[in-house]
């Protein structure tokens, strides 16, 4: 559940810069046999050990407020110089952690999904002036429905997102 340990932190220590762009009016989405998961926040934060994490959420992380229960796709590259970088990502170098319907006081969920058996799959990550063109392919995520210790699945889906992220502070080690 390190999904969860690390969105604790990014709640309490984000930055209180909501006016750069991609915090807010962010549309991307990730079928899930079937069940469309929408999010309308992008973010991105770099670690002082050159890991960078990129978030999609349904909810604002800078505001404070948890909603009762949220959903989170999040992307982990190493950074390039200390940004968000471009390129493209073979399936050993990158990791991806999807969270659907969490509640956030039990911890049950939906689905808690990780990248980490995925065949083939692809990261690219490009950007042109202040939007970022993000896309998964091929991607195969593992994991559990139904809280933890649910029933075991599998799910084959994709991703794409372009637009702004916004920059938070939080600590990622």
């Amino acid at each position: 559940m390190a999904c969860l340990a690390l969105f604790s932190g990014v709640v309490c220590s984000c930055s209180d810069d909501d006016d750069d762009q991609g915090g807010g009016g962010a549309s991307a989405s990730v079928s899930i046999n079937g069940q469309n998961v929408n999010f309308s926040y992008a973010y991105c934060a770099v670690a002082s050990d050159g890991e960078c994490e990129i978030m999609f959420t349904n909810f604002k992380m800078t505001g404070g407020n948890v909603p009762q229960r949220y959903s989170m796709l999040m992307i982990s590259v190493p950074a390039q110089n200390g940004q968000v970088p471009a390129g493209t990502f073979n399936n050993t170098e990158y990791d991806v952690t999807l969270l659907v319907n969490s509640d956030w006081e039990t911890e049950n969920y939906d689905y808690y999904l990780e990248g980490a058996y995925r065949q083939g799959g692809s990261l690219i990550i490009s950007k042109d002036g202040g939007a970022y063109t993000i896309t998964l392919s091929d991607l195969r995520l593992e994991g559990e429905r139904g809280g933890e210790g649910g029933e075991p699945v599998s799910v084959a889906t994709s991703f794409s997102y372009m637009g702004a992220l916004q920059k938070i502070d939080i600590d990622i080690n």
